[in-house]
C-alpha cells in the first residue's frame, strides 16, 4: 500500500498520477482541504487534519495492520507565509510531522519531501552535497531543517527537492507554469527572473524519482538524505524561454528582470540562487546526465 500525505497538492496529484501507472497496490490519498481529482477504484481519499492529533491516529487505526509505503509532503511551505505566522507553521511543519512519524504504525518505507531551502545561497555558482553546511536563510529553511533532523532520527529518508515545474492538476489551484502558458498565449509579455537559478526539474520528474527511491530506502548504504535534482541551475527567464520554445509559443515574450533590484517582491528574505550536486542520485539511479525536462509539464 501507497500513503501519500498531502496528495491534493501539486506534486501529489503527480505522485498518484505515476502510481496509477506503475502499481496495482491500493494509494490511500491523504487530503485536509480539497479532494484530489484522479478518480480510480485503487485510490483511497482520506480526509486528515495532521495538526490534530486524534484525526492522525483514526487514520493509524483504519490501517494500522497494513504495510504502507509513505511519501510525506503537506508542508506550510510559503516562506513569507512563514514569516508572518511563526506560530501556525511551527505546529504544521515540526509539531505535527513528529507526532505524525511518532503515531503512525506498520511503514515500510518513510519518504519526507524537503527543500534546496535548508541550504541557503550558492554563492559563485556553488553546488551543495548532501553533507554541505546547511545555512537557510530564512524561517521556512531552519524548519525544514529540523523537520529533517526528526525524521532521520526515525530512520526514515528525507529528498530534498529544488523548484519544481509543470502543469497543475490540482483542485482550483494554478501553478506557475499555468500561468506562463496563458501569459504568453494571449500574447502579453512576462517578467521572469534571471539572475536567480535553481537546479529545476517538473513536478513529474520529481514523483518518478520519489517513487524509485522506495527500491533502495531499504539498502544500507542507501542515504539518508539526497538530493533529487538537475545536474545544473538555470534562472526561471531560462526555463520560461525553454517552455515557450518547446510548446511553439513567442520566446521574445520571457522579459528578464533582475531579483537584486526587485527586493520588495518578497516579506521575506530568499536565496538569490540554491544549486545542488546530484552526484549521489546519479549513482543510485544510474542515470549520466540529469536535465530540465519540459515536456514532462
Amino acid at each position: 500500500m501507497y500513503m501519500i500525505v498531502g496528495a491534493s497538492g501539486f506534486l501529489g496529484a503527480y505522485l498518484i498520477d505515476e502510481l496509477l501507472e506503475i502499481t496495482d497496490e491500493e494509494i490511500i490519498a491523504v487530503y485536509h482541504n480539497r479532494k484530489g481529482i484522479q478518480r480510480d477504484d485503487r485510490i483511497k481519499w482520506i480526509p486528515c487534519d495532521i495538526s490534530n492529533l486524534r484525526s492522525v491516529e483514526r487514520l493509524n487505526a483504519e490501517f494500522k495492520h497494513e504495510r504502507k509505503r509513505i511519501v510525506f509532503l503537506t508542508a506550510y511551505h510559503n516562506p513569507d507565509m512563514v514569516f508572518e505566522n511563526p506560530s501556525f507553521a511551527w505546529n504544521i511543519n515540526i509539531v505535527a510531522l513528529s507526532n505524525f512519524i511518532n503515531v503512525l504504525n506498520n511503514v515500510e518505507g518513510f519518504i519526507y519531501s524537503s527543500t534546496d531551502s535548508v541550504y541557503g545561497n550558492s554563492i559563485n555558482g556553488q553546488k551543495y552535497l548532501e553533507s554541505s553546511e546547511l545555512n537557510p536563510v530564512n524561517i521556512y529553511g531552519k524548519h525544514k531543517v529540523l523537520a529533517e533532523q526528526i525524521v532521520v532520527c526515525y530512520g526514515y529518508n528525507v529528498v530534498r527537492l529544488p523548484f519544481m515545474i509543470g502543469h497543475s492538476m490540482a483542485v482550483g489551484k494554478k501553478h506557475f507554469y499555468d500561468k506562463i502558458i496563458e501569459t504568453l498565449k494571449s500574447g502579453n509579455e512576462m517578467e521572469m527572473f534571471v539572475d536567480s537559478y535553481r537546479s529545476t526539474i517538473s513536478f513529474r520528474q520529481a514523483a518518478q524519482y520519489i517513487l524509485t527511491a522506495f527500491e533502495f530506502i531499504n539498502k544500507h548504504d542507501f542515504p539518508q538524505v539526497i538530493n533529487l535534482c538537475a545536474d545544473e541551475g538555470i534562472s526561471k527567464f531560462e526555463m520560461g524561454q525553454m517552455v515557450a520554445k518547446t510548446l511553439g509559443l513567442r520566446e521574445t515574450l520571457i522579459k528578464p528582470i533582475y531579483l537584486k533590484d526587485n527586493r520588495t517582491i518578497f516579506k521575506t528574505l530568499r536565496a538569490d540562487s540554491t544549486i545542488m550536486d546530484n552526484t549521489l542520485m546519479k549513482m543510485w539511479y544510474g542515470v549520466k546526465d540529469v536535465k530540465f525536462d519540459v515536456k514532462s509539464c
